[in-house]
């Protein structure tokens, strides 16, 4: 909730780790489709441009203002990732305002993707794809 990074145009983006942070392998595959509207138009597509192919990281929004007033807000559900047997699989929804030239967008992004390894996932880290941080409230909730 209200997540806003200290640099403007940058992404929010997710990573795993099965050595308790100390290594975040290149192992993510996602998809990502994004909706806008705003005052330069409106479009819904796949955005090929933002997918994770054995990346290190899964982006969970694009293009994002660093203005306090305009933050990030979403929901990620990640498929019982303390599995050894299974491949972690995960699905995104979030929000955004971006500032593109002259125009302001609101965004809707999905995202759908793996995790490809049997590791089980013991840390997760979200960060911005350049910059810092400036402002958000994370909350985990899980189930046995």
């Amino acid at each position: 909730m209200n997540v806003v990074g200290a640099t403007d145009g940058m992404s929010l983006e997710m990573q795993f780790s099965d050595d308790n942070g100390s290594n975040f392998d290149s192992n993510h595959t996602n998809n990502m489709a994004a909706g806008y509207a705003g005052g330069g138009g409106s479009a819904l597509s796949n955005d090929a441009t933002n997918d994770s192919v054995g990346a290190d990281y899964a982006r969970l929004g694009k293009d994002q203002s660093f203005d306090p007033e305009d933050s990030m807000g979403g929901t990620v559900i990640i498929q019982n990732p303390s599995s050894t047997s299974f491949i972690t699989t995960y699905q995104a929804w979030s929000s955004h305002i971006t500032f593109n030239a002259a125009n302001v967008y609101a965004y809707s992004i999905q995202i759908g993707g793996y995790w490809d390894s049997l590791a089980a996932v013991n840390y997760i880290r979200f960060r911005m794809s350049s910059g810092n941080l400036a402002t958000g409230t994370f909350q985990l909730w899980g189930y046995k």
